[in-house]
């Protein structure tokens, strides 16, 4: 998991380093900054897990409409 959150941190670096040489502000989201969401992406997986529960909290009931479509019995066109 670690190799893919630094993945992601670098992915966000350089869409920061864009975005300003573009002279484009960029919001932030959530409680973080980018640059702290990019400090925790470089964290261990034991640090990182446990942070992002708080951050990305996904409703257990939820369901895809994919999961749906399947079964209404509809398929692709």
């Amino acid at each position: 998991m670690q190799a893919l959150s630094v993945g992601l941190a670098d992915v966000i670096v350089e869409a920061l380093r864009i975005t300003k040489q573009a002279g484009v502000s960029v919001e932030t989201s959530g409680k973080n900054s980018s640059a702290q969401t990019v400090e925790l992406l470089h964290k261990p997986d034991w640090i990182f897990g446990p942070a992002m529960k708080d951050v990305l909290k996904i409703d257990k009931n939820t369901r895809s409409s994919m999961l749906g479509d399947l079964e209404a019995g509809r398929t692709a066109r």
